[in-house]
């Protein structure tokens, strides 16, 4: 599967994997993204964290949901902190 915005979405992944190899199972969501937030403001990209972001369908507002990070303003992320599970979603914005 061909990743948008790849250049980016593997920066991240790497960098997801450093932060939830480097802290212990089980702490609260915040902690990992607050870690992620810093890991990936040191590349010098955008993180803006619990951002609320409209949700379009044919170019019409459909809702509203709140993202962990939105990263470059391209990638919006939902972290889990279940064992086991990653989930990814890329949708563009704008």
């Amino acid at each position: 599967m061909e990743l948008l915005h790849s250049d980016i979405s593997s920066t991240i992944l790497k960098r997801f994997y450093s932060v939830a190899n480097a802290l212990p199972f089980g702490l609260d969501k915040n902690f990992y993204c607050n870690a992620l937030t810093i890991e990936l403001q040191q590349l010098g990209l955008k993180v803006e964290n619990n951002k609320l972001q409209k949700v379009k369908y044919k170019d019409q507002t459909i809702g509203q949901c709140t993202f962990d990070l939105v990263v470059n303003n391209l990638l919006l992320m939902q972290v889990s902190t279940e064992k086991g599970f990653v989930e990814r979603k890329q949708i563009v914005t704008g």
